[in-house]
């Protein structure tokens, strides 16, 4: 008996920011396809994305899981979308395919049993390396017939400006083979060491150093395996000048900081729940600004040069904490 297979098919365009899609939507029995062009501003290709799904029902074992037993939020981490009108439909993302405009794949992502495998390829078409990362958000990476596991593929840190803050990846080699990994980085200041020996079987960590010098700020470091091949890591970090820590009980406190040019106080704090009063030498309050991020930009520019008070006031207990600076 032959089975009956219902293909339905429907397009449609779309412009967003600037560049134009085409969309082509095909429903087979059990899977649903997309191919999505994107254009440049002349009107050429510039990517062509094929995607698909499958349908699950909810006895569909998945890391040891039914999916009829999993959260919403376990469901989504696994990439399974759910149908409002009949929630044993679970369409699970099947593969995602990335091609440049000259018909080179740049990605090609599947999705299987709760992990994403992506695999890049460089500009001549030529597999660069494979990268897993399962729902727990661990990532392997396949170098050729070797692999490596990292528990992250970036780190962000908190420093105060003028201090130096260390991040760590650590990179396991599950291989039998000796992997000689190189570094660099794409901003001067970032420190590396030229080299990391990993045995077969061992792991080792990598320790870059960052100096401080602004608010915001991120680095992205090339990772080169001897004979393999090329992969990134970012770090960044987000900076301040004072943090809660430096505010203390007394109006008469030493000098705590000291600005310079800088035109604007960079300021950590703990909640949000916070005002900041401005007091200058004269005893006056030139300003009372409502901090209500945890990171905050308070502008300096707008004062004569000087020192002063700065009063930290809880919005909640209404405790005030002093900072004397000098701008």
């Amino acid at each position: 008996m032959k089975h009956l297979i219902l293909l339905l098919a429907v397009g449609f365009s779309a412009t967003l920011f600037g560049q134009k899609t085409d969309t082509l939507v095909i429903d087979l029995e059990n899977q649903r396809q997309w191919v999505i062009k994107t254009y440049d501003a002349e009107g050429n290709v510039r990517t062509i994305i094929y995607q698909s799904s499958r349908l699950q029902d909810d006895t569909t074992v998945i890391d040891g899981h039914r999916l009829g037993d999993m959260s919403a939020e376990d469901l989504f981490m696994r990439g399974v979308l759910t149908s409002a009108k009949d929630p044993r439909k679970l369409r699970v993302k099947d593969s995602t395919y990335t091609f440049f405009y000259n018909g080179k794949v740049d990605r090609k992502t599947f999705f299987r049993d709760g992990a994403t495998y992506d695999y890049i390829y460089d500009e001549h078409w030529k597999l660069r390396y494979v990268e897993k990362v399962d729902w727990k958000g661990t990532t392997y990476l396949f170098l050729r017939d070797q692999s490596l596991v990292l528990a992250d593929l970036s780190v962000s840190l908190l420093g105060r400006i003028g201090d130096t803050v260390a991040g760590e990846f650590t990179l396991s080699n599950q291989s039998a083979e000796t992997l000689f990994l190189e570094f660099g980085s794409n901003k001067d200041g970032v420190v590396l060491p030229p080299q990391l020996v990993l045995p077969g079987g061992a792991s080792g960590k990598l320790r870059p150093r960052w100096l401080v010098t602004k608010g915001e700020d991120t680095a992205v470091l090339t990772v080169n395996v001897a004979g393999h091949s090329t992969f990134e890591l970012s770090i960044d970090y987000d900076g301040y000048h004072l943090t809660e820590t430096d505010f203390g009980e007394n109006t008469k406190a030493d000098l705590g900081l000291e600005l310079g040019e800088v035109p604007s106080l960079l300021l950590r704090l703990s909640s949000a729940e916070k005002l900041l009063k401005i007091v200058n030498e004269k005893g006056e309050d030139v300003a009372v600004l409502s901090v209500p991020k945890i990171l905050n930009v308070v502008p300096l520019d707008q004062f004569p040069r000087g020192e002063y008070l700065l009063v930290l006031v809880d919005l909640g207990s209404k405790e005030e904490k002093y900072c004397r600076i000098k701008y």
